[in-house]
């Protein structure tokens, strides 16, 4: 191989290199940009807010804040399928998150899906064993299961 063949290909690679450098500085500044713009919208103009959060998902894909952020304006909406795809993945990325795994369980038990919401409530109660909001949601999921016995299990907790 000449050593002219070597030169360019030391450059393409460093060309490359750089480029990539660029490719994640954008992604990571862009991906808070859009996350603070949304945070700002929500209470002015929520749909703008969630296209916000959308392209900052896009950018940080592993962003807690950002899922949950996302999953919450689907919440608000009323698309619960929705809500409850981009919640379980901010709770897989911080399963120690008390708030992600209660809008979680709420995202569930929204859209019929029963053993999820009981899954997230009780992971829930696991972080923070006495969560009023939390045994309710756990009661609720029971009930809307047609068992009784396990609707009042939780709810004898409070008392």
């Amino acid at each position: 191989m000449k050593w002219r063949t070597v030169v360019w290909i030391f450059r393409i690679a460093v060309a490359l290199a750089v480029l990539y450098g660029i490719w994640l500085g954008v992604s990571h500044y862009g991906g808070k940009h859009y996350f603070r713009q949304g945070m700002r919208q929500l209470t002015d103009d929520p749909a703008a807010a969630r296209g916000s959060f959308e392209i900052a998902a896009k950018l940080k894909p592993k962003d807690d804040r950002v899922r949950a952020a996302l999953g919450r304006t689907y919440l608000e909406d009323g698309d619960y399928e929705q809500a409850a795809i981009h919640l379980k993945a901010a709770a897989e990325l911080k399963p120690t998150n008390f708030a992600i795994w209660l809008e979680l369980g709420q995202a569930s038990l929204e859209a019929s899906a029963t053993a999820e919401a009981k899954q997230a409530f009780q992971k829930a109660l696991d972080l923070r064993p006495n969560a009023r909001t939390a045994i309710d949601g756990l009661a609720k999921a029971a009930l809307m299961e047609g068992d009784l016995k396990a609707a009042l299990d939780p709810l004898r907790k409070l008392h």
